[in-house]
């Protein structure tokens, strides 16, 4: 649910106890440091089809056109999503938004970053 420094001041550590027993993330500089030093700390251990879904709903696809491209039922690729957007709430990194999905995607390696050719100008040739 979070990280607390072994130095923090008792009032921050106890603070972060009654966040977290509220069943509430603990956003702070210990928990971002610890993602960000190891991805693996804040890895959603997505399935191979999750990952998939994923891939191809934050590149922008509706997910009834995931769905069909998959082969799979609507309310499977939505249900994968669903799972997703739990796995990345579990490990701190919420992704609420279709866009939040993206960033996780690029995050992750799911999906690649658009390279400066494709940026400003739109599609590249």
């Amino acid at each position: 649910a979070g990280v607390v420094s072994k130095g923090s001041p008792i009032d921050d550590v106890m603070a972060a106890i009654r966040t977290v027993a509220h069943g509430e993330p603990l956003n702070n500089v210990e928990w971002a440091s610890a993602v960000e030093g190891d991805r693996a700390f804040a890895d959603a251990q997505l399935s191979a089809r999750e990952r998939d879904v994923l891939r191809l709903y934050a590149a922008g696809l509706p997910l009834k056109v995931v769905a069909d491209r998959l082969g799979v039922a609507y309310s499977t690729a939505k249900e994968n999503i669903t799972r997703v957007r739990v796995k990345y709430v579990e490990v701190g990194r919420p992704a609420p938004t279709k866009v939040d999905l993206l960033r996780r995607a690029m995050e992750d390696g799911i999906l690649a970053e658009p390279s400066d050719r494709e940026g400003a100008g739109g599609v590249g040739a």
